[in-house]
């Protein structure tokens, strides 16, 4: 039907535009049994089919099961258990069904609302530095973790990326070109930041190179942080994590 309604790939893709919207229409429904009816119109004429679901499901059970042949892996290299499915890919057909042949992941299955939620929670993220091009790679996400039950917490590391600093001696968090962290020099031009340990807690002290926030407040001047504490910048790809290690 498609090829029927289509005169020049290169030209349009309509008619494509139009089959995926009646199907991703169908899917918000929820629908996993019944008839999927699509139509396409062409030069005063109408094409109709009817699809039953089942076959949709069967197209795409190769699809499916290559997700389910890579997240295994994926899982274990991020020692992460729970994966969170957006409104459009949880309503696909047959998906959820699919999923349970995995032991031991959770899915969460995201509302359509969401993604509008987390972006506008996140205005501050994305607001642009310069007048250069600016593109969203990733979305922050929320930190569960409350100052207010962790202020009696005194940090002992600092987690750049992979490598826990401790906090017996000052880190200068440096951001490179590719926005990861690293414990640089106090003299080192990429420096965003100074934290230091003193008798009575740890405290961030920002450079005013970059905007600095710490769970996802914006830092105006020199701060104590406590255990739980998620420190980004705009820029940077990861975070910094206060945590104490217990000998």
């Amino acid at each position: 039907m498609s090829r029927h309604t289509r005169f020049d790939p290169l030209h349009s893709a309509a008619s494509e535009q139009s089959l995926r919207d009646q199907i991703s229409d169908f899917c918000a429904t929820g629908q996993s049994i019944g008839v999927l009816d699509l139509s396409l119109s062409s030069d005063s004429v109408e094409y109709q089919i009817q699809c039953a679901v089942s076959d949709l499901c069967s197209v795409l059970a190769d699809q499916y099961q290559a997700v389910l042949d890579c997240l295994p892996d994926l899982l274990e290299k991020t020692d992460a258990s729970l994966v969170q499915m957006g409104a459009l890919a949880s309503a696909l057909p047959g998906i959820k069904h699919a999923l349970k042949r995995l032991d031991k992941v959770h899915f969460n299955h995201l509302e359509p609302s969401n993604a509008a939620m987390n972006v506008q929670d996140s205005r501050q993220w994305l607001a642009r530095q310069s007048e250069e091009l600016h593109l969203i790679m990733q979305l922050p996400t929320l930190q569960a973790a409350s100052r207010e039950k962790t202020v009696h917490e005194k940090p002992t590391h600092i987690l750049l990326g992979t490598e826990a600093e401790s906090l017996k001696k000052d880190i200068f968090a440096c951001l490179d070109e590719e926005g990861h962290w690293y414990n640089g020099e106090a003299s080192d031009v990429n420096a965003i930041a100074h934290i230091s340990a003193g008798s009575d807690g740890v405290y961030l002290k920002p450079n005013g190179s970059l905007p600095l926030f710490v769970n996802q407040a914006e830092v105006k001047g020199d701060m104590q942080i406590y255990v739980a504490d998620h420190i980004k910048t705009a820029h940077s790809k990861d975070e910094l994590v206060v945590v104490k290690v217990s000998s």
